[in-house]
């Protein structure tokens, strides 16, 4: 199998030891092919023209999805019909899935919603292989003076203005004075 993935150093060494470890267990033959972003994210998405709508084309590849946003923007994105939906990367489309997406979108029990994540996600690990990392090594900082940053705590406790992950929803940022 073609294993692909960007140029970005810490992707390229981590499909670089999937490569050695795939190997070594004799699961697969792999070869490793570097390719750009916009290029990686071409063949995993796919184009409207294609057909199948949307198909991709690799056998494996680096794909990030995640965050701290809601649960349901990122995940009706990644599960949506397969057709219309260019982020589901797994082409991975059936009713209880759906199902789960509109209770994230429609119900608001803490409970339940952690309940159809859960599911969706065993459901996710069963059908497509996936390898789960933690972020890159990334935050956004702001003085005092800077509203709208989730705060964060440092290993220390001291809590200061910023965004864990490195991911700012500038809308919603303000400055005073």
């Amino acid at each position: 199998m073609k294993l692909q993935c960007t140029d970005d150093l810490r992707l390229t060494n981590m499909a670089r030891e999937a490569e050695r470890q795939w190997e070594a267990v004799g699961l697969a033959e792999i070869e490793v092919e570097v390719i750009s972003r916009s290029g990686l994210i071409q063949r995993v998405v796919g184009a409207v023209s294609d057909r199948p709508a949307f198909s991709g084309d690799f056998d494996v590849t680096c794909w990030r999805v995640g965050g701290e946003s809601e649960p349901w923007a990122q995940l009706s994105a990644a599960l949506g019909p397969v057709k219309t939906s260019p982020l589901n990367f797994a082409n991975i489309e059936d009713e209880r899935m759906a199902e789960l997406i509109e209770i994230l979108q429609t119900v608001e029990t803490d409970v339940t919603r952690r309940s159809a994540v859960e599911e969706i996600m065993l459901t996710m690990a069963a059908e497509t292989p996936l390898i789960y990392l933690g972020y890159s090594s990334s935050a956004i900082v702001a003085r005092t003076n800077v509203h709208g940053l989730q705060p964060w705590l440092l290993p220390d406790g001291t809590e200061i203005v910023g965004q864990q992950g490195g991911v700012g929803h500038f809308d919603e940022v303000w400055i005073d004075g």
